[in-house]
């Protein structure tokens, strides 16, 4: 019997927690280099205008705002004016699709990457592949990148920030204990007791965090939450793999962008919340009413959508429900039947509760 257990372990170099951390970023990228392809949402960086004049002020910097979409055409722009300044690092700054980029950018141009993620909808400062999308929104296909060498959370933003990233970060992270009970392996085990201790925190805290959100209170249980939703779901991903994020949640996440074409109004929904509809989904397949009763409470509280017409589709055919639950079977899942009719029956019920 072979007793050797190889862990690949990646993550950030290293974490930066806090609060008013614009000089210890202006320190770490000094530290770095001279030039800095700066990337991010044009509105984050006019909002925080004051906040990156100091943390850029000791740099030469080429600023390049991001378009809104983690897409291969979009990489190849923000790409090519890194080459075309040799810059020696990248610094990212905002939310998932927008860090997705500047993971995949920095992995193409191999130079350092510096990450202040501005909402706590996302793991993606923690995580090391890019989820990658055509320009439209439709999914494409998740690819291996980085991690960044350095991620910066500070509190000071995400106070500021709106309910809807902070319930689709709720709801994202929620959906890892969920989609990981059933697999099986050492790692995966481990990554199980994570996910239980991201189910019974939020659970405990999670309404008074968003009271504390809404008076911009800096309490302990606002702090949990944030490190809950940016930086748990990491973990649990690396210990439970990529059959993790092959669950039903992220199967419905990533099919249901096929149809934005169709119902624009989905573009407009973040990852997580559509990932909390996709929780549901998965609880009515596995028959546990039980629970997705008391977790569509909680999410009817935090407002995360429960229904397609809180998702955006106002009104919806049989013919579609059953063209969306084969685009859901098509997708990779993990350890459930992918029957055609039992999906469409979930969606039917869930959907048009």
């Amino acid at each position: 019997m072979n007793f050797n257990l190889r862990i690949n372990f990646p993550g950030p170099g290293e974490i930066i927690r806090g609060r008013n951390l614009r000089k210890d970023l202006s320190k770490r990228l000094k530290e770095i280099g001279e030039s800095v392809l700066v990337m991010g949402p044009q509105e984050v960086f006019e909002e925080y205008e004051g906040y990156f004049k100091v943390s850029l002020s000791k740099t030469k910097n080429f600023i390049c705002f991001f378009n809104g979409e983690c897409s291969y055409k979009e990489i190849e722009r923000i790409e090519k004016i890194g080459r075309k300044n040799s810059v020696d690092m990248v610094f990212c700054f905002g939310g998932g699709k927008a860090i997705d980029t500047g993971k995949y950018v920095s992995y193409l141009l191999k130079k350092p990457l510096i990450v202040l993620q501005t909402s706590s909808s996302t793991c993606a400062g923690y995580s090391h592949h890019s989820v990658i999308y055509e320009e439209n929104g439709v999914f494409i296909e998740e690819k291996e990148s980085k991690n960044p060498e350095f991620l910066f959370i500070d509190y000071d933003i995400l106070i500021e920030e709106p309910q809807k990233l902070f319930r689709a970060g709720v709801a994202d992270a929620l959906s890892k204990f969920y989609e990981l009970k059933n697999v099986k392996g050492p790692l995966a085990e481990l990554g199980i007791e994570v996910s239980k201790r991201i189910y019974v925190k939020t659970n405990a805290i999670v309404l008074n965090a968003m009271r504390d959100l809404l008076a911009k209170r800096m309490s302990e249980d606002i702090l949990d939450i944030f490190d809950i939703s940016i930086l748990y779901p990491g973990i649990v991903g690396y210990l439970g793999g990529k059959v993790l994020r092959a669950g039903v949640a992220h199967a419905f996440s990533n099919a249901i962008t096929n149809f934005i074409p169709k119902y624009p109004e989905l573009k407009k929904k973040l990852h997580g919340e559509i990932v909390g509809f996709g929780i549901l989904l998965m609880l009515y397949l596995k028959e546990n009413f039980d629970e997705l009763f008391s977790l569509r409470r909680l999410f009817k509280k935090i407002r995360v959508p429960v229904n397609f017409k809180e998702l955006g589709i106002e009104s919806i055919s049989v013919d579609e429900l059953k063209e969306i639950s084969k685009e859901t079977i098509k997708q990779e899942i993990y350890n459930l039947e992918k029957d055609e009719n039992k999906f469409f029956n979930a969606l039917r019920a869930i959907g048009l509760s």
